[in-house]
């Protein structure tokens, strides 16, 4: 046998193999028809997708993806953020309008104070007539959100009108606090009275006049100066129309919690 005769013997061999292949499983190869068309934005969704390796598992949340304007979103989870409401505003009460307000409900009252300062707090106080022989000065005290009696001081017998003059304030009784001096109406002047809380409660402190029993009425024409409490002598010479006035000064006696003259 010659070389090319071998040579033609082998090509047919592997011929038939390969045919022999061809027949028990075929190799097909196709291309996927192409749709051409006009697309607008396009969306793509892609679910979640789990990745494994080893012992380790990845979860992805879904991705959305839109061409067109290009617009990318990915939303892996929700969050919500609860909004608190809003707080009230809290009302401020201002203690000067509200007393003006406490006091306009009440029609007896005469004269008054404004607002003053009392240690940590503020006071005020107001004469009010109730009746012809029934007149009291009531000491309020702010509470921090509203004003409250604190204290109700009946005049005693005999009893004066009060007069619409101003309430002087000091401290004449030398405690550090505001005492009050109310004027009332007498015949021919305006006797007062001191109300205090110098000893821990409110009242209306006593005057000590020689050769008379004590009384709450300082006369005449009493007034507050210099941390004393003054008042006008009258000797009544001719008469006590005319006479000559002689300025009184009273000290505030802690011992007796008292008013007496100064060297009187």
């Amino acid at each position: 046998m010659g070389h090319d005769e071998g040579v033609r013997r082998v090509l047919f061999v592997a011929l038939v193999a390969l045919s022999a292949c061809s027949g028990a499983g075929q190799i097909r190869t196709h291309s996927a028809p192409v749709n051409t068309a006009a697309t607008g934005p396009t969306t793509v969704r892609t679910g979640p997708t789990t990745v494994r390796t080893g012992s380790t598992t990845v979860t992805t949340g879904s991705t959305t993806v839109t061409t067109g304007s290009t617009t990318v979103t990915t939303a892996s989870e929700a969050v919500t953020t609860a909004t608190a409401p809003p707080m009230p505003t809290p009302t401020v009460i201002a203690p000067a309008p509200a007393l003006d307000a406490y006091l306009a409900a009440q029609s007896d009252v005469v004269t008054r104070t404004g607002l003053v300062a009392f240690g940590g707090t503020a006071v005020a106080v107001a004469a009010r007539q109730l009746s012809g022989n029934d007149a009291e000065v009531d000491v309020l005290v702010w509470n921090g959100s509203a004003w409250a009696l604190g204290s109700r001081l009946s005049l005693p017998p005999p009893t004066f009108p009060f007069a619409d003059l101003p309430i002087q304030v000091s401290d004449v009784t030398g405690d550090g606090r505001p005492d009050f001096l109310v004027r009332v109406e007498a015949a021919d002047n305006e006797p007062g009275v001191v109300a205090s809380d110098d000893g821990g409660g409110w009242r209306l402190v006593p005057i000590v006049v020689s050769g008379a029993p004590d009384s709450v009425y300082a006369g005449r024409n009493p007034s507050f100066a210099n941390s004393h409490l003054t008042t006008q002598y009258d000797d009544c010479t001719p008469n006590c129309a005319y006479g000559k006035m002689t300025t009184v000064v009273w000290q505030y006696d802690r011992m007796t919690k008292r008013f007496v003259s100064v060297g009187g």
